[in-house]
């Protein structure tokens, strides 16, 4: 049985000036195919980064509803075209939002992580920051894909950006994961190591373990986003944080921790 939780929570820095979280998240459930994924983090630079971060996310999981509403991909060069697709509608999707207000797409600037999660295929789009991890042997987890940053310190890329197509990550294997977790860069700084790009198991393996709980999506998500929200958290970054999970049940085998 496939599932997926998440939670997207305001930090400190965007509570004290009185702003929203600028993270999206949402997530699509196809019995037969898989989990969709997508997150997003509005930059917080662009003064209207949380509407264009929601715009992101939607479009993107509209697109590969539809998509796949008509025909499931058989390989992996047909994942990596359906999620280019994704992307592309996504980005269209923001510059019309923009052009519909009368302002400058960079108002609306955000990152953005597409996955496809599915028995036979992994699939990911990846635009700016943050991290995809997935589960690996031994319920250790490892980086599917640590995005791009900017030329500078604390510079991204943009999905608005005209070479936001470009500078994207991409990848597609025949071996998924048996979970992953997206997340925003707030909460990379816990979850990684960020020198070595390596991801403490510690941290992950409660966010595993809850796939298997059987629990509704809505409870998992609501203790996440809890969990975000703690002083833990809450002394490590004051950015927005977003950690998006999916995956489906696995019965372990002997010795496995996961």
């Amino acid at each position: 049985m496939w599932t997926a939780f998440g939670a997207s929570c305001a930090g400190t820095g965007h509570r004290d000036r009185d702003l929203p979280c600028q993270d999206a998240h949402s997530f699509l459930i196809l019995e037969n195919v898989g989990v969709m994924a997508a997150v997003a983090d509005g930059l917080g630079s662009a003064e209207r980064s949380a509407e264009g971060a929601r715009m992101a996310v939607d479009a993107a999981l509209a697109r590969l509803q539809e998509m796949l509403s008509i025909a499931v991909p058989a390989n992996g060069s047909g994942w990596s075209a359906l999620l280019a697709a994704a992307l592309d509608d996504s980005r269209s999707a923001v510059l019309a939002l923009a052009d519909r207000a009368g302002a400058p797409s960079r108002q609306f600037g955000s990152t953005l992580m597409v996955a496809a999660l599915t028995g036979s295929h992994l699939a990911v789009v990846h635009v700016g920051d943050g991290a995809v991890v997935g589960l690996g042997p031994g319920g250790l987890p490892g980086v599917v894909s640590g995005g791009v940053r900017g030329e500078y310190a604390n510079e991204t890329v943009s999905l608005t950006a005209p070479d936001s197509r470009e500078r994207a990550v991409q990848l597609c294997c025949a071996r998924p994961p048996r979970a992953l977790a997206l997340m925003t860069d707030g909460v990379q700084g816990v979850a990684m190591n960020m020198a070595a790009q390596v991801p403490w198991a510690g941290f992950f393996t409660p966010y595993w373990a809850s796939l298997n709980s059987g629990a509704a999506p809505e409870t998992l998500g609501a203790e996440l986003a809890t969990h975000l929200d703690s002083e833990r958290y809450r002394r490590r970054t004051d950015d927005d944080k977003t950690i998006l999970v999916l995956g489906r049940a696995w019965r372990p085998a002997p010795g496995d921790p996961a």
